[in-house]
Order: structure tokens, then C-alpha cells, then sequence
């Protein structure tokens, strides 16, 4: 009887700790995807100024007669 009683007490702290993790690692994706969306916002405008650019060098490399 004892040893059912530890087993059911083990497991149960077995899924309370694999509960607790979930939630920290779900907690650790949201920040991250906070971070990601923040990122993007910063960068976008630069990446089209420079997709921009190259586009138009490009554009001279092709027309340059060699």
C-alpha cells in the first residue's frame, strides 16, 4: 500500500514539474515571438530601402555593355 501511495505521489510530482516547464517554455515563445515582431518592425524598412538599391544596381550591371 505504501508503494502505491509513492508511486502516485511520484507521479504526481512528475507532472507538476512537466506542467511547470510547459508553461515556462510557452511563456519563453511568446517573448520570443514579442521580440521576433518587434525586430521585424525595425528592420523592414531598411531591408525595402535596400532591396531598393540593389534593385537598381542591378538593373545597371545588366545595361553596362562589356
Amino acid at each position: 500500500m505504501l508503494a502505491i501511495v509513492g508511486l502516485a505521489a511520484v507521479t504526481l510530482v512528475g507532472l507538476l514539474l512537466v506542467a511547470v516547464l510547459t508553461a515556462r517554455m510557452l511563456a519563453a515563445l511568446h517573448r520570443l515571438r514579442a521580440q521576433a515582431a518587434r525586430t521585424r518592425g525595425e528592420l523592414e524598412p531598411h531591408y525595402r530601402a535596400y532591396r531598393a538599391r540593389t534593385r537598381g544596381a542591378r538593373q545597371v550591371v545588366e545595361s553596362d555593355p562589356e
